[in-house]
C-alpha cells in the first residue's frame, strides 16, 4: 500500500518542485532552469526505483549497496549543482512525509521516521557521488608546471594523495597531519621562500591559509571515514575554496618577486646581511653570446643555452635548501648561498664550471661555450646595498674573465682591495659628474673610407672627456654614465660641440654619423637640443647610430622621429641577432634605415672562422639588395681590408686606416692629401 501511494504521488510531487524552482528568482540567477527541470523529470524513474528498492528491504542497510550503485550511475553524469539536488531531495522528503500522513493517516511515528531516515540516507549517498565528482577539481588546481616552484611543490603531491585516496576509497592512504608536518613548513626557511615572502602582509595570510588547509583536510577525512558524506561534501567545498585562495596568494607572491627579480634578490641579500647570516654571492656569465649568435644563429644558440640552463637548474636543485639561483639582467645568473661552508661552494662552482665550459655538439654543429664564475664571500660587506654589490660583481666578472677555473674571493686582503676599488669607483662618478656639469666634453672624429676608392666619405663623432692635455675615450666611462643615468647629458653636450664645429665638419666629409643612446630619445632636454642641432645641420647628411638591440626595442620612437624630422638611422653592431630581416627591410622601404654597421666581433674573426666570412658576405649582399650602405668596423689588417674589397663592402673603419682625430687635424689631412690609403 505504502509503495503504491508513494509511487502514484511522485509525479505530482516532482511537478510541484519544478514549479517552485521556476518561480525561485535566486535560483534563476545561478543555474539553467531548463537543466534543473530536465534533471528533476529524469529523476522520476530513478526515485521510483529507489523507493521500490527501499520499501522492499526491511532496513536501509540491507539495500545500501544497491542504492549506492543506482545513485552513482545516475548522479555522476548530472550537470546540476549539488545545492539544487540537495534542495530537490529535501523538499521531496517533506512532501512525501506530508502526503503519506494525509493519505494513509499513519499515526506511528516510527514509520514516518523511517521514511525520513531513508531520504536523508539517500541525500548522504548522493553527497558521496558528488564528492567523487568534485574531487577531480583539485587535480586541476596545480598544473604540472607549478612543480618547479618551491612553495607550490609540496602541495602538488599532497593534493594528489588526497584525490587518489577518495577516488579509490582507500582512506588508509589519506595524508593526515597538521601544518607543522607538511613539507611546506620546512621549505619556508629556504632562500627562495625567504625572497618570495618579503611581503609581510601577504605572508601572514599565507600562513593562516596553510593552517586552515590542514584543518579542512582533517575534517574531510573524519566525516568521510564516518560515512557522513553530506558533512564531508561541505568540508570538501571549504577545502577547494581554501586551496584556490592559497594558490592565488602564492601566485601573487611569486609574481611580485619575479616581476623585479634581480631587485628582490638583492633585497634578500641586504636583509640577510643585516642579520649577519654567512652569505656567498656567485656570478655566472657566458662569454661572447653576440658573436655566437652571429656565427651559429640566434635560434640555435638560444636552444643550446636553454639546454644548458636545464642542466644548471638541476645541478643547483640538489642544494636548494641553502642556495637560490636567478637569471639576471647584468649577468646570465646570480646565485646566493646561505649558511654553507666555503668548501661546499667551491665544489658546486667547479661542477658548474665544468658543465658550462665545454664544446657541445648541437644541431650538427660544434659550439664552444665559455663562462666566468666568481664567488664573493659577503661577510665583509655588511652595510653594502644592491648597487654596491652589483658593481663589485661586475668588476670581478671583468677581472676574472680569462681564468680557466671558477674563482673564490674571500681573503681579508681581497676584501680590502675590493672595498678600495668600490671607493675609487664612486670617486670616478663624482669626477664624471663634475666634468658633465662643467661641460668639459669634446668630440673627435674617426673617418669611414670608401673601400673601393680609399676616399673619406663619412666621419663618425666620438665623445671624449677633457683632462688637462689629453682626451679620455668614451669606452672608459660610458658604462658608468649609464649607471649614473647621465648618458643623455653627455649626448646633449655632444650635439652642442658638433654645432660649434659644423663649418669644419662639412668640409671634411659629406656625411656625419652621430651615436645616440636610446635613453636620450625619450629625454625632453635632449630633444630640445636635438631640434636645434637639426636646424643648424639642415641640408647636410646626418645619420644617427643605434645598436641593433636598441633600434628594434624602440622601433615606434624611430618611426616617429623620422616622420617628424626626416632623420635617418644606422644599425650599429648588426649581426648580433636581435633584429629580423623583415624589420630591416621595412625600415629600408620607409627610407628610415640607411646603414648596416657589422658587429666588430664578426669583423675581427674573419680570418679565423669561415662562418664569419659567410655572414659578412650575406650582410654586404643584403645591404645592396635593400639600397643600404654596409660598414665594417675594427679593420686593423691589410688582409681584412682586401677581403672587404672582395665582398664589395661599402665603407671600412679602423686603426689600419685612421685613428680618431680632431676635426682640425682631419681637415689638414684632407687638404694636404696625406692619407696614403694603399700603403
Amino acid at each position: 500500500m505504502l509503495v503504491k501511494v508513494i509511487n502514484d504521488e511522485l509525479p505530482n510531487i516532482l511537478q510541484h518542485l519544478i514549479e517552485e524552482f521556476i518561480k525561485d528568482p535566486l535560483l534563476n540567477e545561478v543555474v539553467d532552469i531548463q537543466k534543473v527541470t530536465s534533471s528533476i523529470e529524469n529523476q522520476r524513474a530513478l526515485l521510483e526505483s529507489i523507493f521500490s528498492t527501499y520499501l522492499k528491504q526491511e532496513a536501509f542497510e540491507e539495500g545500501k549497496e544497491e542504492l549506492e550503485n543506482i545513485c552513482l550511475s545516475f548522479y555522476k553524469d548530472v550537470d546540476i549543482p549539488f545545492a539544487v539536488i540537495y534542495k530537490t531531495l529535501t523538499n521531496l522528503k517533506l512532501r512525501v512525509i506530508a502526503h503519506v500522513i494525509n493519505t494513509l493517516e499513519i499515526k506511528n511515528n516510527d514509520e514516518i521516521l523511517e521514511i525520513e531516515h531513508f531520504i536523508e540516507n539517500l541525500i548522504n549517498l548522493v553527497s558521496k557521488v558528488y564528492i567523487k565528482k568534485d574531487i577531480y577539481k583539485l587535480s586541476h588546481v596545480y598544473p604540472s608546471k607549478f612543480e618547479e616552484y618551491l612553495l607550490f611543490r609540496s602541495h602538488v603531491a599532497w593534493i594528489k594523495n588526497i584525490v587518489d585516496a577518495i577516488k579509490e576509497d582507500k582512506m588508509e592512504n589519506f595524508p593526515l597531519g597538521d601544518e607543522k608536518d607538511c613539507e611546506f613548513s620546512n621549505y619556508l626557511d629556504y632562500p627562495e621562500s625567504l625572497m618570495i615572502c618579503m611581503d609581510a602582509n601577504l605572508c601572514v595570510v599565507l600562513h593562516d591559509l596553510h593552517r586552515t588547509l590542514h584543518k579542512n583536510t582533517n575534517t574531510l577525512y573524519l566525516f568521510y571515514t564516518q560515512g557522513q558524506y553530506y558533512q564531508a561534501y561541505m568540508a570538501l567545498q571549504n577545502f577547494i575554496g581554501h586551496v584556490t585562495s592559497f594558490k592565488k596568494v602564492v601566485t601573487e607572491l611569486y609574481f611580485l618577486a619575479y616581476n623585479n627579480l634581480e631587485e628582490n634578490f638583492y633585497k634578500l641579500i641586504e636583509l640577510l646581511l643585516y642579520q649577519k647570516t654567512p652569505l656567498f654571492l656567485t656570478i655566472i656569465d657566458f662569454h661572447k653570446v653576440r658573436s655566437l649568435n652571429a656565427t651559429y644563429g640566434q635560434t640555435t644558440v638560444n636552444k643550446l643555452l636553454h639546454h644548458i640552463d636545464t642542466q644548471i637548474q638541476e645541478q643547483v636543485h640538489y642544494h636548494e635548501k641553502n642556495t637560490l639561483l636567478i637569471k639576471g639582467t647584468t649577468a646570465n645568473y646570480y646565485m646566493l648561498s646561505v649558511d654553507v661552508s666555503a668548501d661546499k661552494i667551491e665544489r658546486l662552482n667547479q661542477q658548474l664550471y665544468t658543465l658550462t665550459n665545454n664544446t657541445f655538439e648541437f644541431n650538427n654543429k660544434e659550439i664552444e661555450l665559455q663562462t666566468t664564475i666568481v664567488t664573493l664571500s659577503l661577510n665583509g660587506f655588511v652595510e653594502k646595498k644592491r648597487d654596491d654589490l652589483t658593481k663589485m660583481m661586475l668588476h670581478l666578472k671583468a677581472k676574472h674573465k680569462h681564468d680557466d677555473h671558477s674563482s673564490y674571493i674571500h681573503l681579508p686582503t681581497e676584501i680590502q682591495e675590493l672595498n678600495q676599488w668600490l671607493d675609487a669607483s664612486y670617486k670616478d662618478m663624482n669626477y664624471l659628474s663634475q666634468k658633465l656639469q662643467k661641460k668639459e666634453i669634446d668630440v673627435v672624429f674617426q673617418p669611414l673610407y670608401d673601400v673601393q676608392t680609399g676616399k673619406i666619405k663619412v666621419i663618425e663623432a666620438l665623445a671624449r672627456i677633457k683632462e688637462k692635455n689629453k682626451l679620455i675615450s668614451a669606452g672608459v666611462f660610458i658604462d658608468t654614465l649609464y649607471e649614473m643615468d647621465k648618458v643623455e647629458v653627455l649626448d646633449q653636450i655632444v650635439l652642442e660641440r658638433l654645432i660649434e664645429k659644423k663649418e669644419f665638419i662639412v668640409q671634411v666629409a659629406s656625411t656625419l654619423f652621430v651615436n645616440v643612446s636610446y635613453k636620450s630619445l625619450f629625454d625632453k632636454k635632449y630633444r630640445d637640443s636635438f631640434n636645434k642641432f637639426l636646424k643648424v645641420f639642415k641640408g647636410y647628411s646626418v645619420i644617427f647610430e643605434l645598436t641593433e638591440q636598441r633600434l628594434v626595442e624602440n622601433i615606434d620612437t624611430i618611426q616617429e622621429l623620422h616622420k617628424l624630422y626626416g632623420i635617418k638611422f644606422a644599425v650599429d653592431d648588426f649581426g648580433t641577432g636581435y633584429s629580423s630581416l623583415k624589420t630591416v627591410a621595412d625600415l629600408s622601404d620607409k627610407n628610415i634605415l640607411q646603414v648596416l654597421k657589422m658587429d666588430g666581433e664578426i669583423v675581427q674573426t674573419i680570418d679565423s672562422k669561415k662562418s664569419t666570412t659567410k655572414i659578412m658576405q650575406v650582410i654586404s649582399t643584403l645591404s645592396k639588395e635593400l639600397n643600404l650602405c654596409s660598414v665594417a668596423e675594427y679593420v686593423e689588417t691589410q688582409d681584412v681590408l682586401d677581403r672587404l674589397k672582395e665582398m664589395d663592402v661599402t665603407y671600412a673603419q679602423g686603426y689600419l686606416l685612421s685613428k680618431p682625430h680632431t676635426i682640425e687635424e682631419l681637415l689638414v689631412k684632407k687638404l694636404n692629401d696625406t692619407l696614403n690609403y694603399n700603403k
